[in-house]
């Protein structure tokens, strides 16, 4: 039997990818905070020996959010592929970093091709992903965490 209903899921994801599309075309990615649960934690790997961690809304929406994604104004993250598990109720997300500049050069300029910047270690990433784990339907959402349906 399903943790959730895959209809539920489905249309949780479908809010959290226009809620992406609304804050990428404002260049301001705090409006997403309403998808977090109040103890959601959202974080990422800079390398093989660092990583960030933010813990509840308010730190969430100022560093995450805020202070970590100022100065990307332009860029763009589409995602390439969700993957739907109704059965343990969660939903992996993989999408582009691309930055303003890797749209913008003309072909055979340095860096064309190039849709993604180099990690802290020097290499270039093509995809990133997020993963959220359904709670009960009066819950938010996480990108690290817990998603909400309602």
């Amino acid at each position: 039997m399903p943790a959730f209903p895959r209809s539920e899921l489905e249309e949780m994801v479908e809010r959290w990818l226009q809620v992406n599309r609304e804050a990428e075309a404002k260049g301001d990615w705090t409006d997403m905070i309403a998808m977090y649960t109040p103890d959601a934690t959202y974080g990422w790997n800079y390398g093989p020996n660092e990583d960030f961690m933010t813990v509840g809304r308010d730190e969430i929406r100022d560093v995450a959010l805020g202070l970590e994604m100022g100065g990307l104004d332009g860029w763009e993250y589409p995602y390439q592929k969700v993957l739907i598990d109704d059965q343990q109720g969660e939903v992996l997300g993989f999408w582009k970093r691309v930055p303003m500049a890797a749209r913008t050069r003309s072909p055979g300029s340095v860096g064309a091709g190039s849709a993604t910047p180099a990690t802290s270690s020097g290499a270039g990433s093509a995809t990133s992903s997020t993963s959220a784990t359904r709670r009960p339907s009066s819950s938010r959402c996480s990108a690290t965490t817990h998603c909400r349906t309602a």
